[in-house]
């Protein structure tokens, strides 16, 4: 059975049909929950004969009517089970940041990705198996989980967040001072702990330098444990959002934002300013594509090519905050990342 819906907010969630009648299923999710649900609600097929879990397209004000746990928040809570046993009291607080806590995102946005930051007492007292492994995400239920560590003391102190950190500064207290860029999911806030993030100026160079990263991350050759193409499709989305970022916070000196949706407004804001930048939408639109339906509109290859060449021109001509030529490149390419080997061998550098 299937029931027609349109423009309703829909989520799939699995469960067990444990009795039927003729409007409603009782249903049991791998929470352990159990709720009777209207069959006009859901709007996907399913099988009543079927004994073990099957996918239901429910709507969501029924989920959370019933405060039903979907499949992602059951693996978001296990996680945040997880993260509070191995750091137990030195933990203060734990933020969701980027797309997977983005409530203003669609419903089909693909989110492989969580992402989120530890607020703890002291560095020293992290496990050092968990403080080795700080720069690698951990595969979890088919999700990449990456844990950022921080203290008070190094959101105050810029060398000694530099010291212990690996992100950029303004742009990590970005993430957590304004509430529209972050979740607080466990502890005490420290939003008003935190510096006046308007004092502090932006490292353009090394935020332009973590975009133009995943840009080498997708010429990669080789990548353990996953498909090569789908994660050079996906690196280059990654490079296509972070360096819209990079020319947002350039062009626009208050902007603040780290969400897709507001780098997107912004984006569009700018392009009918600076001519130059019009390409940089359409780049956008096929980014967000991927991120929605996991292809791009166009044959990947011509376009990561493409992109890659629309991105060095604008540095070589200087549209951004300084301007490139070969030597100056190199120079820059030496002091980050490695060196971003694959990238000069296509530029030929």
């Amino acid at each position: 059975m299937v029931v027609e819906m349109s423009g309703e907010n829909i989520k799939k969630i699995q469960g067990k049909i444990m009795a039927e009648t003729k409007k409603a299923l009782r249903l049991q999710f791998k929470s352990g929950q159990e709720h009777w649900i209207a069959k006009s609600t859901i709007s996907s097929k399913f099988n009543s004969q079927q004994e073990t879990f099957q996918s239901f397209s429910i709507q969501l004000w029924v989920l959370e009517k019933n405060n039903i746990l979907t499949d992602d928040e059951q693996v978001l809570n296990h996680i945040l089970e997880k993260v509070k046993y191995q750091h137990s009291d030195n933990l203060i607080a734990i933020y969701g940041i980027g797309s997977y806590f983005d409530k203003n995102l669609p419903d089909s946005w693909i989110k492989n990705d969580i992402d989120l930051i530890l607020v703890v007492k002291s560095i020293d007292n992290i496990p050092k198996e968990l403080w080795k492994k700080r720069f690698f995400s951990e595969q979890i239920q088919g999700f990449d989980v990456f844990s950022g560590y921080n203290t008070q003391e190094m959101y105050q102190n810029q060398e000694k967040f530099k010291k212990f950190s690996g992100v950029n500064y303004k742009w990590a207290l970005m993430d957590i001072t304004y509430p529209e860029n972050s979740i607080l999911l466990y502890g005490d806030d420290i939003r008003d702990k935190l510096p006046d993030i308007t004092t502090i100026p932006f490292d353009y160079d090394d935020i332009l330098a973590r975009g133009i990263y995943h840009l080498e991350k997708s010429l990669k050759e080789t990548y353990k444990d996953n498909p090569k193409a789908d994660v050079e499709q996906r690196e280059l989305s990654k490079a296509i959002l972070k360096l819209s970022f990079y020319i947002c916070v350039y062009f626009v000196e208050n902007f603040h934002y780290t969400s897709i949706v507001e780098l997107e407004k912004k984006i569009k804001e700018i392009i009918t300013l600076v001519s130059t930048l019009k390409e940089m939408g359409v780049f956008f639109e096929e980014a967000k594509h991927f991120r929605i339906n996991g292809n791009y509109r166009t044959e990947f290859e011509p376009l990561r090519k493409d992109f890659i060449r629309y991105i060095i021109r604008l540095l070589k001509t200087g549209i951004l905050h300084k301007k490139f030529d070969n030597p100056d490149l190199k120079a820059f390419f030496a002091k980050y990342f490695g060196g971003f080997a694959s990238l000069k061998k296509k530029l030929g550098l």
